[in-house]
């Protein structure tokens, strides 16, 4: 069965790689996971020490549409403190594609 998946790309602070491999593995995936999203890798690059990925998988466009918008902290206005600010703070910038693998 094809999935989409949705791969993010986040470039971290300078020198914060460690702790936000941290904040992630203790605060955002459980979170995710908790609301039901299959979380499917995540990490530091391996290429680059300030770039970090994550990827979710989704049945297909729809649920990726219904299901992220239910994730609260994700939609959660900047400075907002929460378990995602926690992690989103410690980004210079993200972004984000979906695909269904061919």
């Amino acid at each position: 069965m094809q999935r989409l998946v949705e791969i993010r790309s986040y470039q971290l602070k300078r020198g914060i790689a460690a702790e936000f491999h941290a904040a992630v593995e203790t605060t955002a995936v459980p979170m995710l996971r908790e609301w039901g999203a299959d979380v499917v890798a995540y990490g530091p690059s391996e290429h680059a020490p300030d770039t970090y990925y994550l990827i979710r998988a989704y049945v297909d466009l729809d649920d990726l549409n219904r299901t992220a918008p239910a994730q609260p902290a994700l939609r959660a206005p900047p400075g907002v403190d929460g378990p995602w600010h926690r992690c989103s703070s410690r980004l210079a910038w993200d972004t984000g594609c979906s695909q269904t693998p061919s």
